[in-house]
C-alpha cells in the first residue's frame, strides 16, 4: 500500500499535464492500460461552434501481441475484439 501513496506530486512531472496548455488542434494519445492518468471536470460552451469535440479510439491488438489484462479489463476488451463499443441510446 505504501507504493500507492505516491500521489500526483511524484507521478506527474511538472509541465507534462494537459491542463498546462492544450492548444486548438492538439491531439492526445494515451494507452489507458499503461499510463497513470486522471481527468478533471470540464464545463463545455453553450455555443455549438465552441463545443469540445472529443473522440475515443479503441485500438485492438492480437492477444499474443499485448500484455495480459486483469479479468475485469479483459472482459471489457471483448468489445474491442468484436469491433468496438456498442452505441448507447441517448438519455
Amino acid at each position: 500500500v505504501g507504493g500507492l501513496g505516491c500521489g500526483s506530486r511524484n507521478c506527474e512531472p511538472s509541465g507534462t499535464s494537459p491542463r498546462n496548455g492544450f492548444q486548438e488542434g492538439d491531439i492526445q494519445l494515451i494507452n489507458n492500460l499503461t499510463v497513470m492518468h486522471a481527468r478533471q471536470s470540464y464545463e463545455d460552451y453553450e455555443e455549438p461552434e465552441m463545443k469540445r469535440h472529443l473522440l475515443r479510439m479503441w485500438i485492438g491488438l492480437p492477444d499474443e501481441k499485448r500484455r495480459p489484462l486483469s479479468p475485469l479489463l479483459d472482459e471489457r476488451y471483448e468489445y474491442v475484439r468484436n469491433g468496438g463499443i456498442p452505441k448507447q441510446a441517448a438519455a
